[in-house]
């Protein structure tokens, strides 16, 4: 959800894999402009824009995340350096945990998201793939195949809100240990492939959640700063 919900990403890349399901460890870093959702320019002028060189197809990257009390928008350039090699479609996917333990945002924290309400800004992009289908918390490429040594072969949106410190639950306790004091983290898996497209009922429920929330804040807000509508005892 894009301006309503509270957020900070702090964040550097570091790749550090381990078999069978390689993860990145992140090392805290402020971003040059927090709270800067609903950006609309593009990729290459965003301030809080950062790149990834790949090693390996298959990589989960844990991020941490500290409340900046607004929403940060990120964008997100992916290269591989190596590691691709005729693969027919690809695919990211938000959410938490790792491995066999990871869970997609839908059902934990809906509002982090691939910039929603979709089609983000700026568009979804791929210098490799003809084909690709955008829902909040997945991302399919594909008609297309991909080379092993390829720069800026994706480039996608994300907003991050404040999270839960239930979202931590999902972590292992070395995992957790290379996060900032106070962070909370989450996770953008890499994968090989298509990956699962959400049912029509559920996609619709998380549409309908969003929705919800935007009614709520607004009339939150509506109600701070009209004090004559709010009820008089």
């Amino acid at each position: 959800m894009r301006g309503l919900l509270a957020t900070l990403l702090g964040v550097a890349m570091i790749l550090n894999m381990t078999p069978p399901c390689p993860a990145g460890t992140i090392d805290g870093m402020s971003t040059s402009a927090p709270n800067n959702d609903d950006y609309a320019g593009t990729y290459s002028d965003s301030p809080n824009e950062f790149g990834r060189g790949l090693l390996a197809l298959e990589v989960d990257s844990i991020f941490p995340v500290l409340d900046s009390g607004g929403v940060t928008e990120y964008q997100y350039d992916l290269a591989f350096l190596g590691s691709g090699g005729g693969q027919a479609a690809y695919h990211f996917e938000l959410g938490f945990g790792t491995g066999d333990r990871f869970i997609r945002a839908t059902s934990v924290v809906p509002a982090l998201d691939f910039d929603a309400p979709l089609p983000s800004t700026p568009a979804v992009t791929s210098s490799v793939y003809n084909q690709i289908d955008v829902f909040p918390h997945l991302i399919n490429f594909s008609d297309g195949e991909l080379p092993g040594f390829v720069f800026s072969a994706m480039r996608v949106s994300f907003d991050v809100p404040d999270l839960p410190e239930s979202v931590l639950q999902y972590y292992t306790d070395e995992q957790l240990a290379n996060l900032p004091e106070g962070a909370k983290a989450f996770t953008l898996r890499h994968r090989a492939g298509l990956g699962r497209v959400p049912e029509p009922a559920s996609y619709l429920m998380t549409v309908l959640g969003i929705a919800a929330l935007v009614a709520f804040s607004h009339r939150a807000k509506i109600g701070r700063h009209n004090p004559s509508k709010r009820r008089r005892t």
